[in-house]
């Protein structure tokens, strides 16, 4: 997910995908340590994704707290 993406959603949808995401990388992480899955950059790349997204959150409280 690119941040233009991100950008064009809405405050509810973020903090929906933030939740979701969340469940991926536990998921993820679960079944890397039970040995299931040996793919340690899908947790990485979910958990830039998930940086992304509370970024422009942040941003956009920032845009609303000055304006």
């Amino acid at each position: 997910m690119n941040v233009k993406e991100i950008r064009n959603k809405t405050e509810q949808e973020l903090k929906e995908q933030i939740v979701n995401l969340n469940k991926e990388i536990e998921d993820a992480m679960g079944k890397i340590i039970k040995g299931k899955d040996k793919n340690t950059v899908k947790v990485r790349k979910l958990r830039k994704d998930l940086a992304r997204i509370m970024t422009v959150l942040n941003e956009q409280k920032k845009e609303t707290s000055n304006a």
